[in-house]
Formats: C-alpha cells, sequence, structure tokens
C-alpha cells in the first residue's frame, strides 16, 4: 500500500468485514468448542475512517456499491481501501478446513 501510494498507483484494496474471525469461529463450530474470541464488533457498521496511513478509504455494502467503489478506485491516482461489509452466515457450508 505504501509502495503503490509513493508511486501513484491505481490499486483497489478490497477489505472483507464480517464483524468476526469467521473462519476460525467456523473451525470452533465444527470441532463443537464454544466461540471464544471471534467476534470484532457488537454494534453496527458505521463509515471506516477516511483514511488508512494517509490512503482513502470507503465503505460499501452491496455488490453494486463494491463495483462502483472499484471502478472510481481504478481511475484514482494512487491506491484506495475499500472496505465491504459482507455476511458471514454462508461460511459454514461453503468453507472446508
Amino acid at each position: 500500500m505504501a509502495t503503490a501510494k509513493r508511486l501513484g498507483i491505481a490499486l483497489p484494496i478490497v477489505v472483507l468485514d464480517d464483524k468476526w474471525l469467521a473462519l476460525i469461529k467456523v473451525k470452533q463450530i465444527r470441532r463443537e468448542f464454544p466461540l471464544y474470541g471471534t467476534e470484532l464488533q457488537e454494534e453496527d457498521y458505521r463509515e471506516p475512517p477516511a483514511h488508512y496511513f494517509g490512503v482513502p478509504a470507503v465503505g460499501v455494502a452491496s455488490p453494486e456499491a463494491l463495483e462502483a467503489a472499484v471502478t472510481t478506485a481504478l481511475a484514482a491516482k494512487g491506491p484506495t481501501v475499500i472496505e465491504a461489509v459482507v455476511d458471514s452466515e454462508h461460511y459454514l457450508e461453503t468453507v472446508y478446513d
């Protein structure tokens, strides 16, 4: 990210935010362990900070908003962090360990 910023490279950086350490949560559930230390936030989502280390950041909560944010990021004069809110409920059926 720092190199892309220094060189002015348009680089969308998508961070998936599911409010949990969901992949660890899936393993705890499958092994019938109690859930411990995997919930990251209880409060409702809010916008991400305006920037991460000087790199602009935006939040999205839908596929359409993600597409628009990536399109905008690709036209930027440097990197952009895109914080995408995702639902992790399907992980139990779709993630295998």
